[in-house]
């Protein structure tokens, strides 16, 4: 996948439920973040590295892109308007867990193993689908089925997975409210 001119090195590629399709600006591409804390204040806004997003971080999506690419992504208060947050990040494995592990508020930031090829778009795409179904309803409090939201994942593109500073690994599940702006957490909400 090409730079799209991050200045940390590396992109990664969004991926997209079926049912999110509706919300087709949102596609876009990525795994990453921005430090928790720093945010509670009020109409602060900060463009993050996608590498570095938690659980519970609120969204402003960035411009729909047609290389599915996005470096960074503004984190916003979830008292902002926002149509998206963060609501679990993993790490890759090749196999999928019977149950997903829980999502941890800090994800381990440890460089994955230079051994380890690039799974490709299709095995990502599928581990970050079961996953995010998987911790949809205990985030939300609501099933996937009976919920207004949608989700959507992000996923490192073949540059993060080999740079040899980051090796990124790490898939974000990511809620997406595609009618209406949300001005609070969407965690409990049941939405």
């Amino acid at each position: 996948m090409r730079d799209a001119g991050a200045a940390s090195g590396g992109v990664a590629k969004r991926g997209l439920t079926g049912a999110a399709l509706m919300a087709a600006v949102l596609c876009l591409a990525g795994c990453g973040g921005h430090k928790a804390g720093a945010l509670e204040k009020k109409h602060q806004k900060k463009n993050v590295p996608v590498f570095d997003l938690r659980p519970e971080q609120c969204l402003v999506p960035p411009k729909a892109n047609p290389n599915l690419q996005v470096a960074s992504i503004t984190v916003v208060s979830c008292r902002e308007p926002h149509t998206e947050e963060v609501y679990c990040v993993l790490p890759y494995t090749t196999t999928l867990p019977d149950k997903a592990p829980p999502c941890a508020p800090e994800p381990s930031r440890l460089v994955g193993s230079p051994s380890q090829d690039y799974p490709g778009t299709q095995a990502l795409e599928t581990f970050a689908n079961a996953v995010c179904l998987d911790e949809f309803e205990p985030y939300v409090g609501t099933t996937y089925k009976e919920s207004s939201l949608y989700y959507t994942y992000l996923y490192p593109s073949p540059r993060s997975w080999d740079a040899p500073s980051r090796r990124d690994r790490m898939v974000a599940c990511i809620l997406v409210s595609p009618r209406v702006p949300l001005t609070r957490s969407a965690k409990g909400s049941r939405l």
